[in-house]
């Protein structure tokens, strides 16, 4: 799963799989399913914690937070 931000602002997330070879983009409350060949240039990335990333540089970031009320927040 991939996280990207959207130069409309909305934040949106990829996911792909051997079996569904389809990126899935999440843009607001709107779906939409797409080829992966109809994307340019696409860079692979992996995920991480906020505390493993510490030392890392990189020239956009996204946070993917949970709920406010999601027992996650406090781990």
């Amino acid at each position: 799963r991939v996280s990207s931000r959207e130069s409309s602002g909305g934040s949106s997330t990829v996911t792909s799989s051997a079996w569904l070879p389809w990126l899935l983009w999440i843009v607001i409350a709107n779906i939409v399913s797409t080829s992966p060949s109809r994307l340019g240039e696409v860079d692979t990335m992996f995920a991480m914690t906020i505390h493993k990333s510490q030392g890392s540089q990189a020239d956009e970031v996204t946070v993917l937070l949970p709920p406010e009320d999601s027992r996650l927040l406090t781990r």
